[in-house]
């Protein structure tokens, strides 16, 4: 049902195969006691390169570790925000909430101003649609977010656990409002009410007896609040923002055009940030000579925390003096550990990045 679902909504998809192992077959790992249960034959290629330093050429395909590390050592490759933002949101859709970025692939695509971005490719969504109720599911929720009960109506917690959270702020953090809201908008278009009654039709004709009807009013209210689930996600994202420099120098200079809004300059990107949508924003400088520059007055909110990577130079330039810890609006501090995103390595301070 959900590849079905993500064909129709124009969201890449791994292909994968409901199977069962003849009797007494064995493959590699797989013992013959096995054999005869079902199980899912997934489709991997292109295979991805863990290169995380090398050259590549449009089409090549890498892991997330090796996409992690290129865009955060070279400035000219940077990930496709919004075909990520496609397939977090169509996840949300079909509550797929483990996104297991660890498996996710990246293929690189020309980017018009130059330099290449990377663009995810279909992933197999195992958890959609799935039921995890009972009491030892109703006990490990708050730990494990995405033991959800499928249903008319979205869970709070969209963004998982802290190192999730963090690699949506990676992935998808630098889109304002707008784009959420036409991507959103973009998917509510595809799933249409036919696409939707299709998709429940793959299924074998005893679950749809059973659970046929059902499913397709579920998806359809599903569909319809999604804007809701924008904005349960959005403000998860957004509320905490991450903002990560290069590997290089970095020039960066902190604004706060207005008492309720905080502009960072980091290289030749600006990020602004409203109060009302952001309460903190934390800036991982990535290595290198770093210089931080604030200009005019500081405002009211959001606070920004920079963190350097150990032992690296950094220039502070226009920073007068520091608040106390708690009230502080600006703050330096040094980490004792790289900050790395997306639940890979990680952590800064103990704490973790956000």
């Amino acid at each position: 049902v959900a590849a079905a679902l993500a064909e129709a909504a124009g969201v890449p998809n791994q292909a994968a195969w409901l199977v069962a192992l003849p009797p007494r077959t064995s493959l590699g790992a797989l013992q013959a006691g096995d054999s005869g249960l079902a199980g899912y034959l997934l489709r991997r290629d292109p295979v991805p390169s863990s290169d995380s330093t090398g050259p590549v050429a449009p089409g090549s395909v890498i892991t997330s570790l090796a996409l992690l590390h290129r865009t955060r050592q070279d400035p000219a490759e940077r990930v496709d925000a919004r075909a990520a933002l496609q397939a977090s949101l169509f996840n949300v859709y079909v509550g797929s909430l483990d996104p297991l970025f660890l498996d996710w692939r990246w293929e690189a695509i020309p980017s018009p101003e130059g330099g290449l971005v990377w663009r995810p490719l279909g992933t197999f969504r195992e958890g959609a649609l799935a039921r995890y109720d009972g009491i030892a599911a109703y006990l490990s929720r708050p730990l494990q977010p995405d033991l959800t009960t499928f249903g008319h109506d979205y869970p709070h917690t969209l963004t998982g656990i802290p190192d999730q959270a963090s690699a949506y702020r990676y992935l998808v953090g630098s889109l304002g409002r707008p784009v959420w809201d036409s991507v959103a908008a973009a998917l509510q278009a595809g799933l249409t009410d036919a696409a939707i009654a299709a998709a429940v039709g793959t299924m074998p004709a005893a679950y749809q007896v059973l659970a046929g009807n059902r499913l397709i009013e579920t998806l359809r209210e599903r569909r319809d609040n999604l804007p809701h689930a924008v904005d349960l996600m959005f403000e998860q994202v957004r509320g905490r923002a991450e903002v990560y420099g290069s590997a290089g120098a970095e020039e960066v200079t902190v604004e706060w055009p207005a008492p309720d809004s905080l502009t960072l300059h980091v290289g030749n990107t600006a990020e602004r940030f409203a109060a009302s949508e952001t309460e903190r924003v934390t800036l991982f400088l990535g290595g290198g000579p770093d210089t931080v520059r604030v200009v005019g007055e500081r405002g009211r909110a959001p606070s920004l925390r920079i963190v350097p990577v150990p032992t690296d130079p950094l220039a502070q330039l226009g920073i007068r003096h520091r608040l106390a810890l708690g009230e502080v609006l600006l703050t330096l501090e040094r980490a004792g550990g790289d900050p790395r995103v997306m639940g890979l390595v990680a952590r800064v301070s103990g704490e973790g990045p956000g």
